[in-house]
């Protein structure tokens, strides 16, 4: 069905990515209909993943929402359009930060092996992925963003840390860790400004 409609689209000179009146590429409603032989047709026909739907969600964002990490694996492969993986929503939102926030690991591992940007803020409040992990108390998500080198320092629009944040909230396992990873960096930094501080002893040759 999928293949024949691909085909009418071609020698009628149309494009794949003509939009209904309900502002969807036939590639979104494949997508919200996980039906994923439909999406990989579409993608190999030149289907374009960045499109957005009417509330600015591009494919990737609508794949991560509904959680289907098969088919983000097959717009992140299979698309002959270069997938812009930290576009923003009209709430803001990257696809990375609705990962994190619908806890669907897989996914954010994707997204980051992908190019996502792990410290990128919200267009609202200027939350990181780092953030929606710490106010959603998910524990083992903030240990995984941690140790993918998410900056722990980066602050809000408010000014606010996730440290702060999980301080604020009691959540004091997470901010200890937080807290340890932040002296683990600043020792690390500090070393790192002791090789260069500290000259280098010169050989001595003796005749």
């Amino acid at each position: 069905m999928v293949q024949k409609f691909v085909h009418l689209m071609s020698i009628t000179g149309k494009s794949v990515d003509k939009y209904n009146k309900a502002q969807q590429t036939p590639l979104h409603l494949a997508i919200e209909l996980k039906f994923e032989e439909a999406v990989k047709v579409l993608l190999l026909a030149g289907a374009n993943p960045n499109l957005v739907n009417r509330h600015g969600e591009s494919a990737v964002h609508m794949v991560v929402k509904l959680g289907c990490v098969q088919i983000l694996y097959l717009l992140l492969t299979k698309s002959h359009h270069k997938v812009d993986v930290n576009c923003r929503d009209f709430q803001g939102l990257s696809p990375l930060h609705v990962a994190v926030m619908k806890n669907n690991m897989q996914s954010v591992k994707l997204l980051l092996r992908a190019g996502a940007d792990i410290n990128m803020q919200d267009g609202k409040s200027g939350r990181t992925s780092l953030f929606y992990a710490v106010e959603a108390e998910n524990m083992e998500m903030v240990k995984y963003l941690q140790s993918s080198f998410a900056n722990i320092e980066m602050t809000n629009y408010a000014g606010i840390t996730a440290i702060m944040t999980a301080q604020a909230r009691g959540y004091s396992d997470i901010a200890s860790m937080l807290l340890r990873g932040l002296d683990t960096k600043s020792y690390m930094e500090h070393k790192e400004k002791e090789k260069v501080l500290i000259p280098k002893e010169k050989k001595v040759r003796y005749n």
